[in-house]
């Protein structure tokens, strides 16, 4: 394969000839010519095709000029589509050579996951758009968007119809759903022994790794047990996640620019009022004003049916909480407390860390092997959170409200500082994540994922903390 040059000086390989190497991995389990990318197929940990792991795969091939790649891959995420429109999580390779305790829990264990991931396929079509665009290509990318638009339309409308509380947010079904299986926002669903922090003894991790997997096996079993019917487990599993959310309200704006890109005026209109209903209820119902030290914060909601006097605000500070930063429209008080709740608790050597360092869940050094989302840093949240503070820095509705030069102000530093710090960890290779601390990269090698890093700025000054807010 043609050696591609790297547009910098790291001594890393490219991205997208990374993915390329995964996707003819692919081959050892049963795949040949893979038009997707397996995220581990190189060291055999992960050879499926997993959703938001390919949409991922889709922007970086748009954003390097990769536009053939990036069809293929989308077209893949797509064909995966069920007959009600919900887009499995996992879609197993041939040969991948084990399976897995979970996949008994599946209604097929030889078939896909009964659960699904963040729906980023408008993000990604859009990305592909893009591509076309800026190559002169505008004909060719409305008309492959023309030839999905249809699909995308019924994988939304499932969310619309199965997923969508009265309180205008989206439930899921499995923590794994949200793509951060082993989240600590998720241990109310298991049992734990109780943790200091990074300075928690070994022995008691070791518990807790084989009871992390206990709860989330009897999560998957109940499930099955219910025949993954949605009405059922929402009796007993029925969470309202703010990432997850906020991730929503983002690719239902993408369906509502792709509409209009196509001409579809009425569905532009309608994914933009969908976009707003979910937003409003974002900043609404999992907005506590009290939180904190009344700095406030966002929490994602337990509202199980059969729980009374619900939902209840699970009280955690993950990576999630930050979600509403991808909100365009988030008012600017609720702004200047994510800022804070960053500067406080997501700063660290290399951010962003993906559990607050306060918590005793907050395990930096992946001291829990195989337990991840605990306090690593995984390079999809920093691009993701990299891109909205780069947003929230340059609109236009903030100046003249208090504060709101300086709130624009610091998210461009940490916008800048995270990007800075993505390039420092990708230049010690594509691991799957990273310590916060040290920098060390664990798990996975190489993992598709890191190679989505924002890695173009590459030297920042640490910025300092914004006393004023």
């Amino acid at each position: 394969m043609k050696k591609i040059e790297l547009p910098n000086e790291a001594n890393v390989e490219h991205p997208v000839e990374l993915l390329l190497r995964q996707r003819m991995a692919a081959a050892k389990f049963g795949v040949d010519n893979a038009e997707y990318t397996p995220p581990g197929a190189i060291c055999g940990h992960y050879p499926n095709m997993y959703l938001w792991d390919s949409c991922f795969s889709v922007q970086v091939f748009a954003e390097h000029g990769y536009i053939k790649e990036a069809k293929q891959e989308f077209s893949c995420i797509m064909a995966a589509m069920r007959a009600d429109g919900m887009i499995p999580n996992i879609v197993p390779a041939p040969d991948s050579g084990r399976l897995s305790p979970e996949r008994f829990t599946y209604k097929n264990p030889q078939g896909s996951s009964d659960y699904s991931q963040p729906p980023l396929m408008a993000d990604s079509a859009l990305a592909i758009y893009a591509a076309d665009a800026a190559k002169g290509e505008k004909l060719s990318g409305q008309l492959f968007l023309k030839r999905h638009f249809g699909s995308l339309k019924k994988a939304y409308d499932y969310y619309q119809r199965e997923r969508l509380d009265e309180d205008g947010l989206v439930a899921v079904i499995h923590s794994n759903e949200t793509g951060r299986d082993s989240d600590p926002t998720f241990d109310f669903i298991k049992y734990r022994l109780p943790r200091r922090g990074p300075e928690t003894k070994k022995p008691y991790d070791l518990i807790n790794c084989a009871l992390d997997y206990a709860g989330m096996a009897i999560l998957s079993i109940k499930n099955r047990l219910s025949n993954w019917e949605i009405n059922t487990i929402k009796e007993y599993f029925w969470f309202k996640d703010v990432m997850f959310n906020c991730l929503y309200e983002k690719n239902l704006r993408a369906m509502s620019k792709l509409a209009e890109v196509i001409g579809e005026d009425e569905d532009s209109l309608e994914y933009t009022h969908r976009a707003d209903r979910v937003s409003a209820a974002i900043i609404e119902k999992m907005w506590d004003s009290t939180a904190d030290q009344q700095n406030g914060g966002f929490f994602g909601l337990h509202d199980a049916k059969s729980l009374p006097n619900g939902p209840y605000k699970i009280d955690v500070q993950s990576i999630s909480n930050l979600g509403p930063l991808l909100l365009k429209n988030v008012p600017s008080e609720q702004l200047k407390s994510l800022v804070r709740l960053i500067d406080s608790k997501f700063t660290t050597a290399y951010m962003l860390p993906t559990v607050a360092t306060d918590s005793k869940e907050y395990d930096p050094n992946y001291q829990q092997k195989n337990i991840m989302w605990r306090g690593p840093v995984w390079m999809w949240p920093n691009r993701l959170y990299a891109d909205a503070l780069l947003i929230q820095a340059e609109r236009n509705d903030l100046s003249g409200v208090p504060y709101g030069d300086e709130i624009q102000e610091r998210c461009m530093h940490l916008a800048k500082r995270i990007v800075a710090d993505s390039a420092l960890l990708v230049n010690r290779g594509y691991y799957e994540f990273f310590s916060p601390i040290s920098g060390e990269g664990y798990r996975t090698f190489p993992f598709s994922g890191s190679a989505a890093a924002r890695t173009e700025l590459r030297t920042y000054p640490r910025p300092l903390t914004l006393q004023k807010l």
